[in-house]
C-alpha cells in the first residue's frame, strides 16, 4: 500500500506563527532520521484556514504528481481540522500511493502502529457522520411534528392540469371538477387519486 524507500522523497508542511520555526526543525529531524530527502516545505500562512489553505493544496498537489512519496507534518490538525478530514486524508494517501508522517501522534502509514492510527480516525469519522446524520433525521421530524412544510411543492402531473382548466373553463363548480376527477382517477399532486375542491382550487391557483 505503501512503498517506504530509503531515499525518498518528503515534502513538510507548517502553519506560519511562532512555532513555526520549531515544526520545520521537527519535520527536518524525522526526515534526516529515516534517511528522507526533504524537498520542500509548505507553509500556511496566517488567515490559510478553511476554505482557502493554499499551502495544503500545493502540498497534496505535489504529491499527487509524485514529486515526493511522503507528507510531514508536525502536527495533524494543520492538514487535517477533524476526524473526518483527517480519514479523507489518510484515504487520499491511500488511493494516490503516498506516505503521511504525523509527528505529534506517531501518525507513519508505513507502519503497522501508524495504520491502526489511521483506522481510529475513520472509525471516529464514521462515527460523525453517524451522528449528525441522526441529528438531521430528528431535527427534520421535529419540523413535520411543529407542520412545518419541508422539500420542493410537488405539482399535479400536466394532464390533470389540463382537465381541471378545460372543466373550469366550461363553468364547472369546484365540486364538479373533484367529482369529474375522482369518477376518472385523475392522479393528485401527491400521486393519490381523492380529489377535494380545495385541491382543485389549489391547482387552478398555481396556473392562474
Amino acid at each position: 500500500m505503501w512503498r517506504v524507500r530509503r531515499r525518498q522523497r518528503a515534502i513538510g508542511y507548517v502553519r506560519a506563527g511562532a512555532d513555526a520555526g520549531e515544526e520545520r526543525a521537527a519535520i527536518a529531524a524525522a526526515c534526516k532520521v529515516r534517511g528522507w530527502t526533504l524537498v520542500r516545505v509548505e507553509e500556511e500562512r496566517a488567515g490559510g484556514r478553511k476554505p482557502a489553505r493554499p499551502g495544503r493544496t500545493r502540498a497534496l498537489a505535489a504529491m499527487r504528481a509524485g514529486e515526493a512519496q511522503a507528507l510531514v507534518v508536525a502536527r495533524l490538525d494543520l492538514p487535517a481540522a477533524s476526524a473526518a478530514e483527517a480519514a479523507e486524508l489518510v484515504e487520499r494517501a491511500r488511493h494516490e500511493g503516498w506516505n503521511l508522517l504525523a509527528l505529534d501522534l506517531g501518525l507513519d502509514l508505513a507502519t503497522p502502529a501508524g495504520r491502526r492510527i489511521a483506522k481510529a480516525f475513520t472509525t471516529v469519522a464514521g462515527w460523525e457522520r453517524r451522528l449528525r446524520s441522526e441529528r438531521a433525521r430528528a431535527a427534520l421530524a421535529r419540523s413535520r411534528a411543529q407542520g412545518v412544510r419541508l422539500g420542493t411543492r410537488r405539482r399535479a402531473p400536466a394532464e390533470t392540469v389540463a382537465q381541471i382548466g378545460k372543466l373550469r373553463a366550461q363553468g364547472k363548480s369546484l365540486q364538479a371538477i373533484a367529482d369529474e376527477l375522482n369518477r376518472f382517477r385523475y392522479p393528485t399532486v401527491r400521486g393519490g387519486t381523492k380529489w377535494r375542491p380545495s385541491s382543485v382550487a389549489s391547482v387552478l391557483k398555481r396556473v392562474s
